[in-house]
This record gives structure tokens, C-alpha cells and sequence, in this order.
């Protein structure tokens, strides 16, 4: 298990150098935030949008692919997942409406900074922190208890920290969208959103 943590660790970090260190040597470190608003659409540009896009496209595909199927298996324990109108029909309804708020989120919340803090907000601290550290606090799952038996205290301090964290980026974002968006300058579909 150490092993693999520290592998995954080292790729993770090699693939940061080899992409980070290049750009940093090219433009600096002092790029703007978003990188998206100072690109150009030369050809450099369209292709760096294109694979934004792209990777944003597949982290949503590979997260409600997930989400669902877990979904899927709490509703509809006895789906079976083969190709036919009914199953066709119970996927859609169970995906839907992550699609539809992903959708919405993405067409009305201003800023590309807005929306990833909003986004992070929720799922990074949330999920990597809170989350985890509850489930710890509250399971009587042998299997997990059994192997692994964490000291309350810390639990707690990890939920307090996690939660801060949530309510900080949270509020940060709020206060983003709604003081400091100007929705008055230009066409709020061009200039605001996009």
C-alpha cells in the first residue's frame, strides 16, 4: 500500500514538473488568473482551449458515471445494465438531473473563478476532508474500524478544519459572484459569462 501511495505520489509530481516547469520557463509565473482570459485564439490558444474542454468534459464523465452507477445501484438494486429501452429509461431519469445542474451551473454563474471555487467548495474540501472524516466518526464497520482505528481527537480537528475550509471558499465564492461580478458591463452571455 506504502509503495503505491508513494508511486502515484512521484507520477503525480513528475507530470506537474514536466508540464508546469516548461510553461513557468516560457510565460513566467506571474500569469494571469484565468490563464483563459489572456489566451489568444491563435492556434496555441485553440488548442490549450480544446484540451480544457476536453479534460473538464472527461473528469465530469468519469465523476457522474460514478456518481450514477452508485445511485443506480441504491434505487434500482436489480438494474442490470444491459442495452435495452428500460434500462435506457431508468438511466436517464437517474442522470438527468446532475446533467441538467452541471448544465445550469455552468451556463449562469459568472466567471470561470467563480465557478471552480464554487465547485471546490463542495467537492475538494467537502469530499476530501469532511466527508471522510464523518463517515470514520459514525461507521461501526469492522472492516474499516478493525484495520484502521483513528484517534477521535484528530477526527475531529480534520472535521473542524474540513468544515472551515468549506465555509471559507464557499463564502469566498458568493461574495465573488454577487459583489465583486459586474453585471452591468456588456452582454452578460459574452463579457460576464464567457
Amino acid at each position: 500500500m506504502l509503495r503505491s501511495l508513494v508511486g502515484s505520489e512521484m507520477c503525480i509530481r513528475d507530470r506537474y514538473m514536466i508540464t508546469g516547469i516548461p510553461c513557468v520557463l516560457a510565460w513566467g509565473g506571474d500569469v494571469a488568473i484565468p490563464i483563459t482570459s489572456v489566451m489568444t485564439n491563435d492556434f496555441s490558444g485553440v488548442v490549450a482551449k480544446i484540451i480544457l474542454i476536453y479534460s473538464t468534459l472527461l473528469d465530469f464523465v468519469i465523476a457522474s458515471t460514478t456518481v450514477n452507477r452508485w445511485v443506480m445501484s441504491m434505487l434500482f438494486p436489480k438494474h442490470n445494465f444491459s442495452c435495452n429501452v428500460p434500462n435506457a429509461i431508468r438511466w436517464a431519469l437517474v442522470c438527468i438531473p446532475s446533467a441538467t445542474v452541471a448544465t445550469l451551473m455552468a451556463l449562469f454563474i459568472p466567471r470561470l473563478e467563480s465557478l471552480t471555487g464554487l465547485l471546490n467548495s463542495v467537492t475538494g474540501s467537502t469530499v476530501q476532508i469532511t466527508g471522510i472524516t464523518v463517515l470514520l466518526l459514525v461507521t461501526s464497520n469492522a472492516a474499516i474500524t478493525g484495520s484502521f482505528r483513528p484517534n477521535r481527537k484528530l477526527l475531529i480537528g480534520a472535521l473542524v478544519v474540513g468544515l472551515a475550509l468549506t465555509v471559507t471558499i464557499f463564502v469566498e465564492t458568493v461574495y465573488s459572484v454577487f459583489w465583486l461580478t459586474s453585471y452591468s458591463d456588456g452582454d452578460f452571455w459574452c463579457d460576464v459569462v464567457g
